[in-house]
C-alpha cells in the first residue's frame, strides 16, 4: 500500500534543491553548458533572445517549479512506501525510478529530433536527482 503522507520540511527542501540543481546543471558554470546549448539550438545570451522566447520564460520557470514539486512528492511517497531505511536503499529506489520512468521518456524525445547529447545531459541530471534525493529521503526521517 502506498504511504501518501509527506513530511513537509523534506518535501520543500528537496523541491527547492531540485530547482537549484537544475539551474546549476544547465548554467554556464556547468562544463557541458556549451554542448547543451549547441545541441538545443538555444541562444544563451538573454540580450539576443527573441520576444517570443522572453514571453515563454514565465511558463518555463513555472513548469520547472511544478516538476520540482512533483518529483519531490513522488520520490517521498515511493521511498516511504517501500520503507527504505538506508541511503543505499533509497538510492536504489531512485535508480529504479529513473531507469523505468525517466529514461524511457527521455529516450522517446529522440523521435522528436532531440539530439542524443542533449538527452544524455538531461538523463544525467535526473539520474543524480533521483538517486541522491531518494537516498537522502530514506535516512531523513
Amino acid at each position: 500500500m502506498l504511504n501518501w503522507t509527506v513530511q513537509i520540511p523534506q518535501f520543500l527542501a528537496l523541491a527547492f534543491a531540485n530547482f537549484i540543481l537544475g539551474w546549476l546543471w544547465y548554467s554556464p558554470a556547468a562544463p557541458w553548458f556549451k554542448t547543451w546549448v549547441k545541441g538545443t539550438g538555444l541562444n544563451p545570451d538573454p540580450a539576443k533572445m527573441s520576444d517570443a522566447d522572453k514571453a515563454r520564460m514565465p511558463f518555463l520557470f513555472g513548469g520547472a517549479i511544478v516538476s520540482s514539486v512533483a518529483l519531490s512528492y513522488v520520490l517521498q511517497v515511493v521511498v516511504r512506501s517501500l520503507n527504505a531505511e538506508t541511503a543505499g536503499q533509497g538510492a536504489s529506489i531512485g535508480l529504479a525510478l529513473w531507469a523505468g520512468l525517466v529514461l524511457p521518456v527521455l529516450l522517446g524525445t529522440l523521435w522528436e529530433g532531440r539530439k542524443a547529447v542533449v538527452v544524455a545531459i538531461n538523463a544525467g541530471n535526473y539520474l543524480v536527482v533521483c538517486t541522491v534525493f531518494a537516498g537522502i529521503l530514506a535516512v531523513w526521517r
